[in-house]
């Protein structure tokens, strides 16, 4: 599903409650239904188109119930500001999670002859002991993770605030430089990206000919050039 779709089946405010629960861990609908208080038979609409953008998954877990998790990686991304409309999307399928795992498995009742919540024989003290150790390495790496991931957000927010205020520069030399109003509207579109005659006849909504006029005019003013194609500022 592309970006625009996502959106559109993340719009929902009930179906965002249902991702945060199942980011906690794999639900069957009438939890899902009794913890948000929300009519079984709307959870289980809003799960199905859920699982039809690919986001969510079931399977069967004890008792027979039908759970439902978190299926995909998903980063979305919205790119807005006066010159910016832009949406990026980056799906990734992660292996099945391992809370799934357990509640595949059916309960067991505690041994009635243990006493002790830690292994008792050398072999297995080493091997709880290792992973002992291997938690806490991994529990550090996530902090370490997460505060990464809030450095690079913060640093998309300078980089966002940066390129706004660089167009705006831009804008004004536009302004200065440009011999007539439709000369200068072409130029601000182009200092959005580069375009071909058919796309600026598009967006302006001019004839042709007034198009060839003012890009020629551009062009021996030394302001843009094309390439590949494409018509770019210099």
């Amino acid at each position: 599903m592309d970006s625009t779709g996502l959106l559109d089946v993340l719009g929902n405010e009930n179906r965002r409650r249902i991702l945060k629960l199942l980011s906690e861990r794999p639900c069957y609908v009438s939890e899902l239904s009794g913890r948000l208080k929300v009519a079984p038979k709307a959870i289980l609409q809003h799960l199905e188109a859920l699982e039809s953008a690919g986001i969510v998954s079931s399977f069967e877990g004890h008792q027979r119930r039908k759970y439902f998790q978190i299926s995909e990686n998903v980063l979305i991304e919205i790119f807005l500001s006066p010159y910016t409309f832009r949406i990026e999307a980056y799906l990734e399928s992660p292996p099945p999670p391992q809370l799934a795992a357990l509640i595949q498995r059916t309960p067991m009742a505690a041994s009635p002859s243990s006493t002790e919540d830690k292994p008792s024989s050398t072999e297995d003290k080493e091997r709880y002991n290792s992973s002992r150790i291997a938690l806490s390495g991994l529990v550090r790496r996530i902090e370490q993770l997460k505060n990464a991931q809030r450095e690079l957000s913060r640093a998309k927010q300078s980089l966002q605030i940066q390129l706004v205020n660089a167009i705006d520069a831009a804008m004004e030399h536009i302004e200065t430089l440009s011999p007539d109003p439709l000369s200068a509207e072409i130029m601000a579109y182009l200092l959005r990206e580069p375009k071909t005659s058919a796309q600026l006849l598009e967006a302006l909504d001019i004839s042709p000919e007034a198009l060839e006029g003012a890009l020629r005019r551009l062009k021996s003013m030394g302001l843009i050039t094309e390439k590949g194609g494409k018509w770019r500022l210099i």
